[in-house]
């Protein structure tokens, strides 16, 4: 009868292939890279790290939401590094939203620090026994563009401005109390997870090695 039959298929677009990877850069202090080794620093100085991440695939200029987390060990040395007993190093949860950021920028949101996975609300406060490593980390969720390099900065601590008073500013935590002379080791690795909608294709260089160790001491203020 001239009847034509069209079967149709309905085909169901799978995720995005995509290559998320992340690699730590450099320590830095006050925002100058500096390389492994032991620094003595006084009040307010800033110490941050950078890293080198990138979603690569060939959707480039496709936004992807990633997940990225960034460890931090901390281990107080005691006095000048001997491991005497002294005052416990405290540090106080800030989380501010310019503690985190990108080059080129990026939308970061759901921002968050953590003590041993655990969520810290800000303000909490967090002893740092002698010869005790405590294990935070700071979490986020980036917009980023496929085929971008971005270099991440995580201003992790800020050391105090003050005897007394908290001197907070965009970073994760800054110390509300250390000893004069005290020192504190830092290492730091990271890992990123791409969101829904993306899969990604080599799982193998989503996180990073641990870096190399920075050592920090305290010089307390001038009379």
């Amino acid at each position: 009868d001239g009847t034509i039959t069209f079967t149709l298929n309905f085909v169901t677009p799978g995720p995005l292939q995509v290559d998320a990877s992340v690699t730590f850069d450099s320590w830095s202090i006050n925002g100058t890279p500096v390389p492994p080794g032991t620094y003595w620093v006084g009040p307010g100085t800033i110490i941050d790290a950078t890293y080198k991440e990138q979603v690569s695939g060939n959707n480039t200029g496709q936004p992807v939401t990633v997940h990225e987390t960034s460890w931090l060990t901390v281990h107080n040395m005691g006095t000048e590094g001997n491991g005497e007993e002294g005052p416990v190093i405290t540090l106080h949860v800030v989380n501010a939203p310019g503690a985190i950021s990108t080059d080129p920028p990026s939308n970061v949101s759901n921002q968050g620090a953590t003590r041993d996975g655990d969520p810290v609300p800000i303000c909490t406060m967090i002893d740092l026994p002698v010869c005790v490593e405590v294990h935070l980390d700071a979490e986020a969720d980036l917009e980023q563009d496929v085929g971008t390099a971005y270099t991440k900065t995580i201003n992790w601590i800020k050391l105090p401005g003050g005897a007394v008073i908290l001197d907070t500013g965009d970073v994760v935590f800054d110390v509300a109390s250390i000893g004069a002379w005290e020192m504190f080791t830092l290492v730091s690795s990271a890992c990123v997870e791409v969101g829904e909608g993306f899969e990604d294709t080599n799982p193998a260089n989503d996180c990073c090695d641990p870096s190399p160790m920075i050592t920090i001491g305290f010089v307390p203020p001038g009379p």
